[in-house]
């Protein structure tokens, strides 16, 4: 009787045509959870900026504006530095005092378009767009939006560059 020392050439191609099998399920099960959580992610953050804008509107009695700036820069900007709130004013309408709250929206710098090597999220020093999981520029309309009378217009065009039905807003059924 013979003594096998190995394996024969079929069993090497079953074995490595299984793991090619299972390597490509895998991938395209990896794929579909990256792009839930991506959803998942923008979803949040265009919850947190419509948050943020009630809010500061509750504080200063007016949404975010959009003076100067374009998309989400705006938003970055009125958010994410301390407010400054009138406290009194004299005969002639000046203001005497300030009261200064912390900024509404603590941004990190994975929800901004910062340039490479900036770490500085101070956005009176250069606010720059708030940025979606696609890394792609988080969309503002001021009160009133178009789309959501009662408030502001946010939304991220999703994973395609176009308006399409996988925009991610905060308005519609889901919000």
């Amino acid at each position: 009787m013979r003594l096998r020392k190995g394996f024969t050439l079929v069993e090497l191609l079953v074995v490595i045509t299984i793991i090619v099998l299972l390597l490509a399920l895998l991938s395209v099960l990896i794929k579909g959870v990256v792009e839930k959580a991506r959803n998942t992610k923008t979803h949040a953050l265009i919850l947190l900026l419509d948050k943020g804008c009630s809010k500061y509107k509750t504080e200063l009695g007016v949404y975010p504006p959009m003076t100067g700036f374009s998309d989400s820069s705006c938003l970055h900007f009125y958010l994410g530095r301390e407010l400054q709130i009138p406290t009194g004013r004299d005969k002639d309408g000046n203001v005497t005092g300030y009261k200064k709250l912390p900024p509404v929206i603590q941004f990190k710098a994975d929800m901004l378009s910062l340039p490479p090597g900036q770490d500085n999220l101070d956005p009176s020093k250069g606010a720059v767009p708030v940025m979606d999981a696609w890394a792609k520029v988080v969309r503002y309309m001021p009160y009133p939006g178009k789309n959501n009378t009662t408030g502001v217009d946010i939304w991220s065009l999703g994973k395609e560059d176009a308006d399409a039905m996988d925009d991610i807003t905060n308005w519609g059924k889901e919000f």
